[in-house]
Formats: structure tokens, sequence, C-alpha cells
């Protein structure tokens, strides 16, 4: 299950954050915090309850649960996406729901941290053992309050596996050239020592998913820096965010 929380306003500007694997609305809380007054609505999951279907949800259905939430009330306008890692993935089908459910609902889509679907190398190649899943999430070490809850943790590996596997499924069919281009602004975000996204023509590849233009910025830090960097990230979102006639007077 996958939900904004809290729910995003129907009116006026917000900011849809959608987090990777191993993201939690704590995790993401140091962005949150820099933002400040301006609404923000982060998309957080729990991990699979005993007896639930451990079969990975694919990238698209998730996209559809966000979207639908959206959809409950007024269609939403002035929205930022942000996906990080995974979460770019789901905000680039979010943002292709909306166009066709909520036109005009998004202002700027943001993929921080991922390179473009049909460039991604697959995940299976490095294996979906326990212990290669922990080095890819958390380097190695076990999440916070989880040494003595080893169920829980069982069930938050095979979510991650299920993760991992949905990205594969996804990355396997993308074929940017077969679909409709986006028509809105596209910023890719990438840090100076992520290895998951580095600088290069795989990443600028990102531009053959919109017919608007995309814009490029590199933060200083590791694959985490929407949280190391938060000052900074929050400050292009408040721009991103700000009514275009605000921008053109600042």
């Amino acid at each position: 299950m996958i939900r904004f929380q809290p729910p995003p306003p129907t009116t006026g500007t917000a900011v849809l954050l959608i987090p990777g694997i191993g993201g939690t609305a704590r995790s993401v809380r140091p962005l949150t915090r820099a933002l400040a007054e301006l609404p923000v609505a982060v998309a957080v999951r729990r991990p699979s309850a005993a007896g639930e279907s451990s079969e990975p949800l694919p990238i698209g259905a998730r996209a559809q649960l966000l979207a639908r939430q959206l959809a409950d009330g007024p269609c939403p306008d002035g929205l930022v996406v942000v996906g990080h890692s995974l979460g770019a993935y789901i905000a680039l089908e979010l943002v292709h729901e909306l166009a066709r459910g909520c036109p005009g609902a998004v202002r700027a889509l943001v993929v921080a941290g991922q390179l473009p679907p049909h460039r991604q190398p697959r995940h299976a190649d490095d294996g979906f053992e326990d212990r290669t899943l922990l080095g890819k999430v958390t380097g190695g070490a076990l999440p916070e309050g989880l040494a003595g809850e080893p169920e829980l943790l069982r069930r938050l590996i095979e979510q991650w596996r299920g993760d991992y596997q949905a990205i594969d499924a996804y990355t396997a069919q993308a074929r940017p050239a077969e679909r409709a281009r986006l028509a809105i602004p596209l910023h890719v975000w990438n840090a100076t020592e992520d290895l998951a996204a580095p600088s290069g023509a795989a990443l600028g590849a990102w531009c053959e998913y919109t017919s608007a233009p995309t814009a490029f910025a590199i933060f200083e830090g590791a694959h985490d820096f929407l949280s190391t960097r938060a000052e900074s990230a929050a400050a292009q979102l408040w721009r991103l965010a700000a009514p275009r006639a605000e921008v053109l007077h600042a």
C-alpha cells in the first residue's frame, strides 16, 4: 500500500515527494523541514503484513494508486512532483497519469538520483540475496530499531527485493521513443558522489521524456543528497513552486 501523507491540498502549490527504496517520511524529514511553510505530501509505504502477497507491485500500479488518491477530490493545481531513486520512476508515471486525468495539475517534475529507465542496468545482475540488498539500501547496516526484530527485518528485505524486481521489470519495457512525451519542465538532479546516477550521456537521456525544457543540477554529496543537502534542495524547490510571475519579478 502506498499513499501520500498528509493528503495533498486540492488547490494551490504543493510538493509531492516520493522517496526511493528504504525511504520513509523520517528519512526525508530534513527536506520537509527545510521547505517550512510550503505544503509537502510524502508517499509512504508499510512493509507487507504477514499473510499478504509478497509479489512486487508494478511501478505503474503504484503511480495509479497515488493518482487515485489525488483524484478523490478536486483536481489539484501547482504541483511539483519529486521522485528520488525508485521514486523517480513512480513520479514519472504519476505525472503521466495526472496528464491524462488532471491536465495542468503538475508544474514541474524532478527526478533525483536515478538514471532514465531505458539506461538503467539490471539490478538482477548483482543478485537479490539478503546481504546484497542490505548493502544496496543501508550500506550493510541494520535499519534503525530493527536489531531485535528479525521478522520485521525479513519482511522489509522482502519489500526491498520486490522493489528491485519491479525496477527491472519496468526498465526492461522502457521505450521512450514509443510513448508520448510529457509537456512539462523536467529537472534532473544528481550528486557528485552518487554512483547510482553519475553525470554523463546516460543521465542526459532524461531529455527524451519531455518535449519541454530539461534542466540539470548537481549537488555535493552521495545518494542521500536530498537529506544531507536539504537546504540547497529546498531552495531549488521553492523556485520551482513559485508562480512564474513571482519568479520573473524576484
